[in-house]
């Protein structure tokens, strides 16, 4: 998980996340990228008129299902002056490895696993209902 800070204001978070896309898949690797997220922290006072949403604060987040994907966006992006011209107004993008709490990150974790059993549990069912011989209830033929 990435944080992003100097974001302009104008960027939104689709933007966000395409750019950071291109850069990790501009690295080279043979598997394919995937962000999992990309979130701005927006000011809950100030309120867009337009969109009616709050305002970016000007930082976010950009979450990769690899480290080696994030690792790349990071090297592309971090301090670049090319692509504060054409993405971010003239601002160049500050970017780290976030420092994760780690009630959350182990939260996070249980939930997926969670939902992986869930899945499994799913096919399963989904396997033995589709078996030769469903079981017949009483005095059935």
């Amino acid at each position: 998980r990435l944080s992003v800070r100097n974001v302009s204001r104008n960027v939104s978070e689709k933007e966000l996340r395409e750019l950071f896309h291109g850069a990790a898949a501009g690295g080279g690797g043979e598997e394919p990228v995937k962000v999992l997220q990309a979130r701005l922290v927006l000011d809950k006072e100030k309120i867009d008129p337009e969109t009616g949403k709050g305002v970016s604060r000007g930082y976010g987040f950009v979450e990769f299902s690899e480290h080696k994907h994030a690792l790349v966006a990071l090297r592309r992006l971090n301090n670049c002056a090319r692509t504060a011209k054409q993405h971010n107004g003239g601002k160049r993008l500050m970017i780290d490895f976030a420092l994760e709490d780690a009630r959350k990150a182990r939260e996070r974790r249980i939930k997926v696993q969670k939902m992986e059993r869930i899945r499994v549990q799913r096919a399963e069912r989904a396997k033995e209902e589709e078996g030769p011989a469903k079981k017949l209830g009483r005095g059935a033929r």
